[in-house]
């Protein structure tokens, strides 16, 4: 049996996974081309599974107590969150002609 920081590193190693995952699925999905529905495309869909991912960290690690880190650990996880959207956003938006 794994000792607890191991588990702990199991744990996060597997949400990290479940998040690219994630945000694959929403960049394939952000590539359909528009139709009748939706006649600007699907870009910006990626915001939405962006947000789900980080609302997902959030509440697994509070929820389950994988947060071990805080202050200053909090604020770079924040600042790592926003340019990960930002370069969704960039991957997105050449293909759909949205503006950045």
């Amino acid at each position: 049996m794994a000792a607890g920081g191991s588990q702990k590193v199991v744990i996060a190693a597997l949400v990290d996974t479940c998040n690219q995952v994630l945000l694959l699925y929403g960049i394939h999905r952000s590539n359909r081309p528009a139709d009748d529905r939706h006649p600007f495309g699907y870009a910006r869909e990626i915001y939405f599974w962006a947000f789900v991912v980080a609302f997902a960290g959030i509440w697994l690690g509070h929820v389950t107590g994988l947060v071990w880190m805080d202050g200053a650990a909090s604020i770079i996880i924040g600042i790592i969150l926003a340019v990960v959207a930002a370069h969704a956003r960039q991957l997105a938006a050449p293909d759909h002609g949205v503006d950045p």
